[in-house]
């Protein structure tokens, strides 16, 4: 439990609105993707720092292109969050990353993801946090039992390949499986 502390954590997870624009297909809609969300950054930042930029709601229901968030003012209902050792593509890695670097309220710059453009506001944000021992008792235990058995079937693995003179060829096998 003390060693892997991140093992037995709850993730990060984030509320956030977003305004979504497709690249495009060809270079005459890629250019006007471009500008489209450049457009909508430049219409949420302000220009003065006194000032403040446009609603960021009310620019995603005029610009995004994603239909189910639009209407609602870029705001995605559920919480977003990278789930503990779960492997993900590069595209969500990044999009997990951009998210997770904002802080609350905060706006993010134009990012591409996939084949849309993205503007992200970050409604709310809860951070990864340790988890008390009294809730992860019984996978603490079932991972050190695990750990150990794994242990002892290595040693009962090399014990046996000494007792008989095993040699084992990886190279061979390998090739035994590409075939």
């Amino acid at each position: 439990y003390q060693q892997n502390p991140k093992h037995y954590a709850v993730s990060p997870k984030a509320k956030i609105s977003y305004i979504r624009v497709g690249r495009g297909t060809d270079d005459t809609s890629r250019k006007a993707a471009r500008e489209k969300i450049i457009a909508a950054s430049e219409r949420l930042r302000p220009v003065l720092p006194w000032q403040q930029g446009e609603d960021f709601a009310t620019v995603a229901r005029q610009v995004s292109e994603d239909p189910d968030t639009a209407k609602d003012g870029g705001a995605l209902d559920a919480w977003i969050e990278h789930p503990p050792g779960s492997i993900l593509d590069l595209d969500t890695l990044m999009f997990f990353e951009t998210v997770l670097s904002l802080n609350k309220d905060e706006v993010s710059p134009v990012f591409i993801v996939g084949d849309s453009y993205y503007i992200v506001r970050l409604r709310e944000k809860a951070d990864a946090q340790s988890l008390p021992l009294d809730q992860v008792r019984d996978r603490a235990r079932a991972d050190v039992r695990d750990a150990k058995h794994k242990k002892a079937l290595q040693q009962f693995e090399q014990e046996l390949k000494q007792r008989m003179g095993l040699t084992i060829h990886a190279d061979r096998l390998n090739q035994l499986l590409t075939e």
